[in-house]
């Protein structure tokens, strides 16, 4: 194992960063569309979800010892879908009573364009990422 130190490490740091590309944030983790924001606000209706299925859960059934393995896998899998879920949020606009900047101001979140940013850190490194490629197409011209 070759170890670096001073300029020539960093040399070989730069070298491993240069080959990273610059991503935004991603869904869901740093931001949401206005709606789905709208509906963790609580203008949504309830609505019966068609694609529900029934599942037992393991530890209420008497499985012979073969079985509790693939049974516990598929209930897993089955937990992680849209099958477990009996019933789906759906926005409703009528459920919308104060105005936007309201909702953003008591949330703390970001509204830019399409996007509800959770945070300002997460905003901030969007910008960081618009940045860097306007950067980029800038450096090719």
């Amino acid at each position: 194992m070759i170890i670096y130190v001073g300029a020539k490490a960093q040399e070989k740091l730069l070298e491993l960063a240069k080959r990273f590309q610059m991503q935004d944030v991603p869904y869901e983790a740093a931001y949401i569309t206005l709606e789905d924001f709208l509906v963790k606000c609580g203008c949504y209706d309830e609505v019966k979800n068609p694609d529900y299925v029934e599942m037992e859960e393991p530890w209420n059934m008497n499985l012979p010892m073969e079985q509790v393995s693939d049974y516990i896998s598929r209930y897993y899998e089955w937990m992680s879908s849209d099958k477990s879920q009996k019933t789906h949020k759906v926005f409703n606009r009528e459920k919308v009573d104060r105005p936007l900047a309201e909702y953003f101001t008591e949330s703390g979140v970001i509204y830019d364009g399409e996007r509800v940013y959770l945070s300002e850190y997460h905003y901030n490194k969007h910008l960081n990422y618009v940045n860097s490629l306007k950067e980029t197409t800038q450096m090719k011209k």
